[in-house]
């Protein structure tokens, strides 16, 4: 048994990365239950000023999108 305490290694203790850290801090400061008892999460977004020129993009995307699940297409 003396052993097993010697060469036991404590798998509980996880690293986390730099991303699970954030993701942890991130439900921490935003999460609510619902009258459920469901969990609600924002979701986690850039900041305006790091968007870049990308409405167009995503404009375009959507519209594709759109486009695909229309059950009639002219």
């Amino acid at each position: 048994e003396k052993f097993w305490k010697i060469e036991d290694i404590d798998y509980k203790i996880k690293i986390q990365s730099e991303e699970e850290k954030y993701c942890e801090s991130h439900f921490q400061n935003t999460y609510r239950r619902d009258e459920h008892g469901r969990f609600i999460v924002e979701m986690p977004g850039k900041d305006v000023e790091r968007l870049g020129e990308s409405k167009d993009l995503a404009v375009r995307r959507l519209n594709q999108f759109f486009y695909l699940f229309t059950p009639i297409r002219p």
